[in-house]
């Protein structure tokens, strides 16, 4: 989104965004319009929700910390990520853990999730930094056969 060359570093970023997704039904990133909800992602500004995180693990709280960082050097690596102790604990010996506030709370963002599932419309015309940069950029195809020539 910063139209600079990114690596598999991009795709642990995509894994704090999904887990933050299962766990609460939304994403991390939500905004009306499609140029605000660029920003939002740009500029990394996302929060834990208090009454949606309250049920939560404060371990995967730390992993997403660690996933949803904005400068990919920063960013936890695979082998950090499952370090994580969210990751590598087991359930208690004796085999409780009561998920009853969890699921509760789950419930009632169902239709969120569902909401977030369907297809993003976004409006026609609107301008937004991809559009843009792929209005500017070069296309691969261009990129390939400007090798070619070279």
């Amino acid at each position: 989104m910063k139209n600079i060359p990114h690596d598999h570093k991009v795709d642990l970023w995509s894994v704090g965004v999904i887990i933050y997704l299962l766990l609460v039904g939304y994403p991390p990133f939500e905004e009306h319009t499609q140029a605000e909800l660029f920003t939002k992602i740009r500029s990394c500004d996302w929060e834990f929700y208090p009454e949606d995180w309250e049920n939560i693990s404060p371990d995967a709280k730390v992993l997403i910390k660690n996933l949803l960082v904005a400068d990919p050097e920063q960013r936890w690596t695979a082998s950090q990520s499952l370090e994580c102790s969210w990751l590598r604990n087991k359930i208690q010996e004796d085999g409780h853990v009561n998920l009853r506030p969890s699921i509760k709370s789950f419930q009632g963002r169902q239709a969120s999730l569902r909401e977030f599932s369907s297809p993003v419309q976004w409006k026609k015309g609107e301008e937004t930094p991809i559009n843009s940069s792929l209005q500017t950029e070069p296309s691969i195809a261009e990129v390939d056969e400007e090798d070619d020539d070279n």
